[in-house]
C-alpha cells in the first residue's frame, strides 16, 4: 500500500509555491520529490527527486526561495533560487546558474524529455577510453590469432578444441571496442 502525503508552501507575494510530496510504500520505504510551481497556473518549473530539505522553504523576497537541501553525502547546504530569473546558486558568491541546469546538479527529474537531458550529459569519450579499447583490440587480436594458430597446428583434438574456444573468446573480445567505436559513430535515432 502506498501513502501520500502532500506539504504546501505558498510564497507570500502568491506567485510561487513549493510543493513537498512524500510516499511510503509497504514494500520500499518512504520516498518523495520536491516541486517548484509557478501559481496561479501551477506550471512545474523544476522537479527535485528524492530530495527532502532540511527545514521549511525560506522565502527572503519577492521571487526568491532559500532551501536547506541534503548533498549526496546528506551533508546540508544552502540552494537559493529566483524564480522569477530563472536561476540558482548554491553558493552566495557563486554566479547565478540557470534553473534548468538544477536537477543535473541534483541528479533529479526535470518535466523536459528525458532523452534530450541524457544527450545533454553525454560528453565524448576521453583518451584514457581510446586508449584503453585499442590495447583490448590489440591484446585480444594478438590472443584470438594464438587460438587460431593453435587450433590449425596442434597434435592432440583437446589442444585444438582449446585453440578453437580462444578464438572465438578472443574474437568476440576483439570486437567489443569495435562495436563500441561503430555506435559513437552511427548513435540511435529516435
Amino acid at each position: 500500500m502506498i501513502d501520500e502525503e502532500r506539504h504546501e508552501f505558498p510564497s507570500p507575494d502568491g506567485r510561487f509555491l513549493v510543493e513537498r510530496v512524500r510516499f511510503w510504500d509497504d514494500r520500499g520505504g518512504p520516498y518523495g520529490h520536491l516541486n517548484l510551481l509557478a501559481l496561479p497556473e501551477r506550471r512545474l518549473l523544476v522537479r527535485l527527486s528524492d530530495r527532502e530539505p532540511h527545514q521549511a522553504p525560506l522565502f527572503p523576497g519577492p521571487g526568491l526561495v532559500e532551501l536547506l537541501m541534503p548533498d549526496r553525502r546528506l551533508q546540508p547546504w544552502r540552494l537559493r533560487v529566483d524564480l522569477v530569473a530563472g536561476s540558482f546558486v548554491t553558493h552566495p558568491h557563486d554566479e547565478p546558474q540557470p534553473l534548468s541546469e538544477l536537477p543535473l546538479l541534483l541528479d533529479a527529474q526535470t518535466p523536459e524529455d528525458a532523452a534530450a537531458a541524457a544527450q545533454r550529459r553525454r560528453r565524448p569519450r576521453g583518451l584514457r577510453t581510446r586508449l584503453s579499447d585499442g590495447f583490448m583490440l590489440l591484446g585480444s587480436s594478438v590472443l584470438a590469432g594464438g587460438g587460431l594458430w593453435m587450433g590449425l597446428t596442434a597434435r592432440t583434438l583437446r589442444e585444438r578444441w582449446t585453440g578453437w574456444f580462444g578464438l572465438l573468446f578472443f574474437g568476440a573480445c576483439a570486437a567489443l571496442p569495435l562495436w563500441e567505436a561503430w555506435r559513437r559513430r552511427h548513435p540511435r535515432r529516435g
